[in-house]
């Protein structure tokens, strides 16, 4: 297990990779990159014997101070030729920012971000939530930075963007 801690309050941007580095023989290894502050498992995937992750990347990550971020590497089966490199990146971000505008023809959002697909919308009745993700049907994107759709106000007073959850 290989440790980050959170030195204050924020959004992160992760880039890591595992790579086999003892591809002799064995049956490779699963890996894991977990959060623990009750986010749990963020990312697992697993090594053939001399395999390779790719680059993988979690783009938006919220974080407080004295979160540790887990990269976690475990046998396959066998404990002999696990030799993993883990390489990764960690950084502060600029978290998702959401502009609301009610022109005359209904509701114009706008935001601005370098997250990469899918960024969805949610909304919640409350700030505090309950936040669900709005069904794509209900919006359209009328080009990468901009949603607009008439039907968003019901009964929905707040608005943010988050990522999709994984399928």
């Amino acid at each position: 297990v290989a440790s980050w801690l959170a030195p204050s309050n924020g959004t992160i941007a992760v880039d890591y990779r595992f790579t086999d580095l003892d591809p002799g023989s064995g049956d490779g290894v699963a890996w894991f990159v977990d959060l623990n502050s009750g986010a749990g498992n963020l990312a697992s995937g697993s090594l053939d014997n001399g395999g390779d992750s790719g680059p993988q990347t979690l783009p938006y990550v919220n974080v407080k101070a004295g979160d540790r971020l887990h990269f976690i590497v475990d046998p396959n089966g066998s404990i002999g030729w696990d030799s993993t490199r883990l390489s990764a990146r960690i950084a502060y971000v600029e978290p998702l920012r959401l502009l609301i505008a009610r022109p005359d023809s209904g509701v114009r959002l706008s935001w601005t971000t370098s997250a990469p697909p899918p960024v969805v919308l949610q909304a919640a009745p409350f700030l505090e939530g309950p936040w669900s993700e709005i069904p794509p049907g209900y919006y359209r994107l009328e080009e990468p930075s901009r949603v607009y759709e008439e039907a968003l106000t019901n009964a929905m007073r707040f608005y943010r963007l988050g990522l999709a959850a994984p399928p």
